[in-house]
């Protein structure tokens, strides 16, 4: 995962997802598209959600660079699936 953050500057880190925790909120919609042709489908989900990002007890300084953590931010999540089988 890439956190990126401000002080005098815009600065980038990176932090394995295993070090945090990621709890995320109700999700909005954004588009929800399903489509079959010839045995083949095609899965695409975009929505927009909160998440707090908190890290694990084995790991709890990873976020100390962070003046405020736990971290809140909202964000946009797109996936897509594309598969063999039966279409619903």
């Amino acid at each position: 995962m890439m956190i990126t953050y401000f002080e005098e500057a815009a600065k980038e880190k990176k932090i394995p997802l295993y070090k945090v925790n990621i709890k995320q909120g109700k999700e909005l919609v954004l588009r929800d598209e399903t489509s079959c042709q010839g045995g083949l489908f095609s899965k695409t989900k975009v929505y927009a959600t909160t998440v707090t990002i908190t890290p694990t007890s084995e790991f709890p300084d990873v976020l100390d660079f962070y003046h405020t953590a736990p971290i809140k931010t909202e964000v946009i999540c797109q996936y897509h699936l594309n598969g063999r089988g039966a279409c619903q």
